[in-house]
């Protein structure tokens, strides 16, 4: 039994190593189209999944982190500043994160355009 309850625990461990493929199913409500906004992305430990977090416009501590559902190799690695658009949804509350950040509203995005900003 105690062998048992080891090779459960490593395989559960294995298993919260990876990252998770992250579904644009996971979002609810209407639909967004998100054009040419600045944003960077990065790996979020609350998620496990890469997202793009982006400052509010015309605010002082608003956020949206994307959940992104498409994520490429290319966007993988460190933290980037890019300039992004596509489809997002909000993300179902079930799928938020335990740890919130305050001002952040949550999203799913399937990006259809990335472009390194070179400025930052």
């Amino acid at each position: 039994m105690n062998k048992l309850m080891h090779a459960l625990l490593l395989i559960m461990l294995f298993n919260s190593c990876h990252e998770r493929e992250v579904s644009c199913d996971e979002g609810t409500g209407q639909r967004f189209y998100v054009e040419n906004q600045e944003g960077w992305i990065f790996f979020d430990d609350r998620f496990d999944a890469y997202v793009v977090r982006h400052h509010v416009e015309g605010t002082i501590d608003a956020f949206r982190t994307y959940v992104i559902c498409n994520v490429t190799k290319d966007l993988e690695g460190e933290e980037k500043s890019i300039v992004f658009s596509g489809e997002g949804q909000p993300l179902k509350e079930k799928y938020y994160p335990n740890i919130l950040i305050a001002g952040e509203d949550f999203f799913v995005i399937l990006l259809d355009d990335v472009t390194l900003d070179s400025d930052k």
